[in-house]
């Protein structure tokens, strides 16, 4: 048997609540108060990515919009892609 499917995996997790730590102790970075309002809620996972350095993989295309307009993605070098984009990135 081979080993498991990452992508299976972590969508078995994502749809347990409680299953993947979004890291809540990411430490704050000054620009975020510069993410506009409709992608606030977003704010811990972009802390997480900002800290990481890990690429962004989301579904939410005004999120992505929102960090580049808040000049983030270019300040932290930032890769926030969509899923479709990630096979590109392979």
């Amino acid at each position: 048997m081979g080993p498991p499917n990452l992508f299976h995996l972590l969508q078995g997790a994502r749809q347990r609540a409680g299953k993947i730590s979004f890291l809540p102790n990411a430490p704050p970075f000054p620009e975020e108060t510069n993410i506009p309002q409709g992608s606030q809620d977003d704010t811990e996972i972009v802390r997480l990515v900002v800290s990481t350095g890990a690429i962004m993989v989301t579904a939410d295309s005004p999120l992505i919009s929102d960090l580049e307009t808040a000049g983030i993605t270019d300040l932290y070098q930032l890769q926030a892609v969509t899923p479709d984009q990630t096979l590109n990135l392979l």
